[in-house]
C-alpha cells in the first residue's frame, strides 16, 4: 500500500511529489499528461525567460525519473472510499492512505448532465446501481470507462442498454429525467450512467468531496478536502491559477502530510 497516491502530473502534482519523496513517503503518481500545461506559453515563471508548457511538462516528468519516483502514464476511472483508498485506472488498481488530487480545472460536467445528477443521471455505478437492481439500466460514455462501467451494472441487472455518446445527445425531463434524444432518435428513460473522464463532479459522487457553487474543490489551510486523507490542489481550487501559484500549493499540501506521518 502507498502513503500516498497524486493524481496528476503538472506543476502541483509533481511539486507535491518531490517534497513527499524527500520526506520518505512511499508515493505514487498517476497521470496521462497535463493537456492545460501542454498547449500553454509560459513567459512569466522564475528561471525561465521563455518555455512553451510542453517543455516545462517535460522537465518535470525528468525530475520525478531523477528522484526515482514511481510515475505510471494510467488513466484514473474512479475512487472507492473503504478503510483505505482504492483508485482504480485502465490499467490496474492501487491502495493507498491518502491521496492528491491535482488534475486541473478544465475536467468539469457538462451542464446538460449537471442538470439531472441525482435525478436519474449517475457518475457512480459503484453508488446508485443497487438502486436499480433487475431493473432496466442504460449508460453511456466513451472507451475505456464505459467498458468498466459495463462491468459494474452488470452485477446489478442483465438488462442493460448502451446510449451513444456524442453531440448530439440531449436530456430532457421536468426535473427527474425522463429521456434522451441521440441522433435524432427519443429513447424513453429514468436513468443513465455517465462512464466519462474523473471530473470534480465524479469525485463528488465517488467520494463525497464538497465543491464551492463555481464547482471548485473545498480545501481548508492543510489542502484537505472534507473527506479525511483526500487534498486538492493547483487549478481543482479557487485561487490564483498561475504556475507558480501551483507549485506552491503542492510544496505546503506535502509539508503537511510529511508532518502529519511523521506525528502518526
Amino acid at each position: 500500500m502507498f502513503d500516498c497516491i497524486i493524481i496528476g502530473s503538472g506543476p502541483a502534482g509533481v511539486s507535491a511529489s518531490l517534497y513527499l519523496k524527500r520526506g520518505g513517503l512511499n508515493i505514487l503518481v498517476l497521470s496521462n499528461g497535463s493537456k492545460a500545461l501542454k498547449n500553454a506559453h509560459i513567459n512569466n515563471y522564475y528561471g525561465f525567460l521563455d518555455s512553451s508548457g510542453e517543455s516545462l511538462y517535460e522537465i518535470g516528468i525528468k525530475q520525478l525519473d531523477k528522484n526515482s519516483i514511481l510515475h505510471k502514464e494510467e488513466e484514473v476511472i474512479t475512487i472507492l472510499n473503504e478503510d483505505k483508498f482504492i483508485v482504480k485506472t485502465t490499467l490496474s488498481s492501487y491502495e493507498t492512505k491518502r491521496i492528491i488530487l491535482a488534475i486541473g480545472s478544465s475536467k468539469k460536467l457538462d451542464e446538460k448532465f449537471k442538470k439531472y445528477l441525482g435525478n436519474g443521471v449517475s457518475l457512480c455505478a459503484h453508488c446508485d446501481a443497487p438502486l436499480y437492481k433487475n431493473r432496466k439500466i442504460y449508460y453511456s460514455g466513451i472507451s475505456p470507462y464505459k467498458e468498466e462501467i459495463y462491468k459494474e451494472l452488470s452485477l446489478y441487472s442483465k438488462d442493460i442498454e448502451e446510449i451513444e455518446f456524442n453531440d448530439s445527445l440531449t436530456l430532457y425531463g421536468d426535473f427527474f429525467l425522463e429521456g434522451v434524444i441521440v441522433n435524432g432518435v427519443d429513447t424513453k428513460l429514468d436513468n443513465l450512467f455517465l462512464a466519462l473522464p474523473l471530473t470534480q463532479v465524479s469525485l463528488l459522487q465517488t467520494l463525497g468531496v464538497m465543491l464551492d457553487l463555481k464547482d471548485y474543490v473545498k480545501v481548508d489551510e492543510k489542502y484537505m478536502t472534507n473527506i479525511n486523507g483526500v487534498y486538492a490542489i493547483g487549478d481543482m481550487i479557487d485561487g490564483v491559477h498561475q504556475v507558480a501559484s501551483s507549485v506552491y500549493q503542492g510544496m505546503m499540501c506535502a509539508l503537511k502530510i510529511i508532518e502529519e506521518y511523521k506525528n502518526a
